[in-house]
């Protein structure tokens, strides 16, 4: 945001310093043919006067009607295409939805979700979770970001490890904590910087639970997440898995998705004992 508006501050600089220049070229011009009779150069004199006038009337209309006028022509055209973006005929909760998008800061790239199976006594799998994804902030400035995992009460998940790295100083190993009589787990609060800065956060976790043999998962999005890639480890070939959605690359054991998962969709994995 800093950036912009220092951008911002220059071109204005450079605006006004082009219209100052004309504004005295055209005065100078202009008081020169008063002072000087150019005898003998009738024409040099009509020449140069004409000119200076015309430096001032340059002078301005930049400074008055043109930029009142380009500055109403972008508002209106802005306002107009706005309405097309946004959806013109569509419903206002649909419109809001592409509201909330338009002015997204935090998304979520190269989601990826390893399951892996190990078998247990009676009908029951331990099943571990390795994940990991990278934070990208899209705007101009820091905003804040707090990586959570969040589980229902008979999940029983048990948390091996969680954490962010990162050459930002600020958010290299930062200590999660859980909430308490609550199977949420989340790390300190980020000031994620710039995409355009070059600094990386990767944000990865471990974890498992038992489940049973047929059974499933629920993958929620909290924020708007690019690219996710599904994997499954099993013990042998007795169990099935289905990555769950429309997956755009599907190989044994490998579903990844290429598209944009937005904050409240979700992916369902299932598995159960081949028959």
């Amino acid at each position: 945001m800093e950036e912009a508006m220092e951008g911002s501050k220059r071109q204005q600089a450079v605006f006004w310093g082009f219209v100052g220049v004309a504004l005295a070229g055209g005065i100078a011009l202009t008081v020169l043919t008063v002072c000087s009779h150019f005898y003998g150069h009738e024409v040099t004199r009509e020449v140069v006067r004409a000119l200076g006038e015309a430096l001032l009337i340059a002078a301005f209309i930049a400074a008055t009607v043109d930029r009142y006028a380009k500055d109403r022509i972008l508002r209106e055209i802005t306002k107009d295409v706005s309405k097309y973006l946004i959806g013109y005929n569509l419903p206002p909760k649909v419109q809001d939805r592409i509201k909330e998008l338009m002015g997204t800061a935090i998304i979520r790239r190269d989601y990826r979700h390893t399951y892996i199976f190990e078998r247990t006594d009676g009908n029951s799998l331990k099943m571990t979770i390795r994940g990991e994804y990278t934070i990208e902030n899209c705007t101009n400035s820091d905003q804040p970001y707090t990586p959570r995992l969040d589980f229902e009460p008979h999940e029983q998940p048990v948390l091996i490890e969680f954490r962010c790295d990162s050459a930002d100083q600020n958010a290299f190993d930062r200590i999660g904590q859980q909430d308490a009589g609550k199977f949420n787990f989340s790390l300190k609060p980020l000031a994620v910087r710039p995409v355009s800065s070059g600094m990386t956060y990767k944000v990865s976790w471990r974890y498992y639970r038992f489940v049973k043999q047929d059974d499933s998962d629920l993958m929620a999005f909290r924020a708007p997440t690019i690219d996710v890639t599904i994997s499954v480890e099993c013990p042998d070939d007795n169990i099935v898995f289905d990555g769950g959605g429309d997956a755009t690359v599907k190989t044994l054991n490998y579903w990844k998705h290429e598209s944009l998962f937005t904050r409240g969709q979700h992916l369902h994995p299932r598995w159960s004992p081949r028959t």
